[in-house]
């Protein structure tokens, strides 16, 4: 995923402990307790001052799909084969968009 847009630096300790603890609630929930109460002010913000928080206020987006269609059809008849292994719905999906783009020939479409 890209994104372009304009870049907003959030400055101060009041900014980066936002951002801070909504990372930590979304991706380390456990370490929200050690966060808030087990750290002392003193270390958080020496932390802090090592770390430049923004925001970017999004204008565009792009995505490319990374589906091995640059691999030999070997690999990507490898990468279909794993994926029926799985035996979901999902991979079932993304194995059938594969052979719509063709990658499950030697010549897949551009």
């Amino acid at each position: 995923m890209h994104v372009r847009g304009k870049l907003r630096e959030l400055p101060g300790s009041d900014g980066k402990e936002t951002v801070l603890k909504k990372l930590i609630r979304r991706h380390d929930p456990e370490y929200v307790a050690v966060w808030d109460s087990n750290l002392s002010e003193g270390y958080k913000e020496k932390m802090k001052a090592a770390i430049v928080a923004f925001e970017v206020d999004v204008a565009e987006w792009s995505a490319k799909f990374k589906l091995s269609q640059n691999r030999a059809l070997q690999d990507r008849l490898g990468v279909m084969g794993a994926l029926e292994k799985i035996n979901s719905d999902k991979a079932e999906s993304l194995i059938q968009w594969m052979k719509e783009l063709g990658l499950d020939k030697d010549s897949p479409k551009s």
